[in-house]
C-alpha cells in the first residue's frame, strides 16, 4: 500500500514542532549569559567606542555553553591572546581594533611630553562577571598593564 503525500506531511510537520519545541525548551548548547543594558556612558561617546562595546556584547552573548557556564560559576573566563588569534581571528580583531584606539588615544600625549608612543603586547582578554548582568571585558598586556572596558550594567 503506498500512501500519498499530503498523508505524510501532517506527520512531518508534528515532528518538527516537537523537535522545534524540544530545541526552546532545552536551550542550544547550555547555559548563557544574562546581559543587562548597554552603560549609558556610552550614549555620548563616538560611533566606533559605542560600536566596540556592541561587538564585545554581542561575544559575550554567543560564548559557547562550557565557556558560559564557567563565566556564570567563577565570575571569570579567560583567553589567551595568541590562542584567541589561531582558533577565533574573528574575536581577536575586535581585540586588536580596540587596542589600536586606545594606543592612539595615547600617543599624541605621550610624544607631546618626549616619550614614545605606546605599542600593548596582548596577553590575555578576559569577560568577567561583575553582579548579575554586569559584565566587564578585560584586556591584559604585558608586563602589567591593562583595561577593563563595561559592557552591561546590572539587572
Amino acid at each position: 500500500m503506498r500512501r500519498s503525500r499530503a498523508a505524510t506531511l501532517p506527520s512531518v510537520l508534528v515532528l518538527s514542532i516537537l523537535a522545534a519545541a524540544a530545541v526552546l525548551s532545552q536551550g542550544c548548547g547550555g547555559p548563557s549569559v544574562a546581559l543587562g543594558p548597554k552603560p549609558a556612558i556610552y550614549s555620548g561617546q563616538a560611533a566606533d567606542q559605542s560600536q566596540s562595546v556592541d561587538e564585545m556584547r554581542a561575544w559575550l552573548e554567543s560564548l559557547s555553553g562550557e565557556d558560559a557556564g564557567k563565566l556564570e560559576e567563577k565570575g571569570r573566563v579567560t583567553f589567551s591572546y595568541q590562542d584567541l588569534k589561531r582558533s577565533d581571528p574573528a574575536h581577536a580583531q575586535i581585540v586588536d581594533r580596540y587596542v589600536k584606539k586606545v594606543e592612539a588615544s595615547l600617543a599624541d600625549a605621550m610624544r607631546a611630553q618626549g616619550m614614545q608612543a605606546p605599542h600593548f603586547d596582548v596577553q590575555r582578554v578576559s569577560f568577567i562577571r561583575k553582579a548579575p548582568g554586569a559584565y566587564t571585558f578585560e584586556i591584559r598586556w604585558a608586563p602589567n598593564g591593562g583595561t577593563e572596558v563595561a559592557l552591561s550594567d546590572p539587572l
